[in-house]
């Protein structure tokens, strides 16, 4: 046969992916933890830095362990229902690991956690993307921290400075960042060789089981709403097509309200999931969530459920129903 003379992509890459192996050495971790200790807490974290969290992991590594990873993996290592849990009572524990969160399996008493979770705080460099917690400002003149060697690099970081008889000099006022904004890159290099921390590393805890109880330390989702979260959008999406098509004479909806209940369902998976929306700006999931809450506009107030990515089946399933 030809060969083809498409260009290939070819990925120079050395790292493997991690495949299914990690996945179960990750389930059957957690599942001989939920054996071994006693306690289980679920936290989670911001600005997250490794070697940081390592060296809390080492304090900890006698009676505890931790386990960071993919929340879909660690959910079904747990159980997501009542049904298939590993523990009585860790399906609740299960529905609660979103966004950046993690597990920690102790022996330990309730006050020693509580006291090593509040008592963790980590100083680091912010990085590009990071709110600025104060406004720093560099006056006109020497800037003698700065040898002369690094006059070319500061020039490209935007300072406008020169060399004045070997010295680094600022040559008008300049702002580095402001407060309550978010960082650049040029501005996270900066603050980096002025040697200002903006970024801390914190873990907060979300909840703690054990096999006799199980506490909240936020305000988490009832768990009611969790597991009928998708059975309350099939039925909000049922109102939305009844209320949008009449069913006089077996007529089936025409192409624009077909396509009116996808925008607003897909705009609602993409607003409600941040995973989803994770390439999109601020402003455009603003405006997305401006659109659904709005009635006035087309969008449809009482759609506001994580429906997943069933939404094509679920219409046909009610056509079916209120058509035959």
């Amino acid at each position: 046969m030809p060969k083809s003379k498409r260009n290939k992509q070819v990925t120079l890459s050395k790292t493997k992916k991690k495949g299914r192996d990690h996945k179960e050495a990750m389930v059957n971790g957690i599942k001989d933890a939920a054996e071994k200790f006693g306690w289980v807490y679920v936290f989670s974290f911001e600005n997250m830095r490794n070697q940081k969290f390592k060296e809390f992991r080492e304090q900890l590594k006698s009676n505890s362990r931790f386990f960071l990873g993919s929340n879909k993996v660690m959910q079904v290592a747990l159980g997501r229902s009542a049904a298939d849990e590993i523990r009585p009572g860790l399906h609740k524990v299960s529905k609660l690991l979103r966004g950046d969160a993690g597990m920690c399996f102790t022996n330990l008493s309730k006050e020693e956690v509580e006291r090593l979770f509040k008592e963790f705080e980590e100083y680091d460099f912010a990085r590009t993307g990071t709110i600025a917690t104060e406004k720093v400002d560099l006056k006109e003149g020497p800037l003698e921290q700065f040898t002369h060697e690094m006059e070319p690099f500061l020039r490209k970081q935007g300072m406008p400075v020169r060399l004045n008889k070997g010295v680094v000099e600022l040559v008008s006022d300049f702002v580095v960042c402001e407060e309550g904004k978010p960082l650049s890159p040029e501005a996270a290099r900066i603050l980096r060789l002025m040697g200002i921390k903006m970024a801390t590393f914190r873990l907060h805890l979300i909840c703690r089981w054990s096999p006799d109880e199980f506490e909240l330390y936020i305000d988490g989702p009832d768990e009611s709403d969790v597991e009928c979260s998708y059975v309350r959008g099939f039925c909000v999406l049922g109102r939305v097509i009844r209320s949008l098509v009449s069913v006089e004479g077996n007529s089936l909806p025409n192409l624009q309200i077909l396509q009116s209940i996808k925008k607003i369902t897909v705009l609602a998976v993409k607003t409600r999931h941040p995973r989803l929306h994770s390439n999109t700006t601020y402003f455009q999931r603003k405006e997305k969530e401006r659109y659904l809450n709005s009635t006035d506009e087309g969008g449809f107030g009482v759609i506001n459920s994580d429906f997943g990515g069933f939404w094509w089946p679920l219409l046909l399933l009610h056509i079916r129903f209120f058509y035959h």
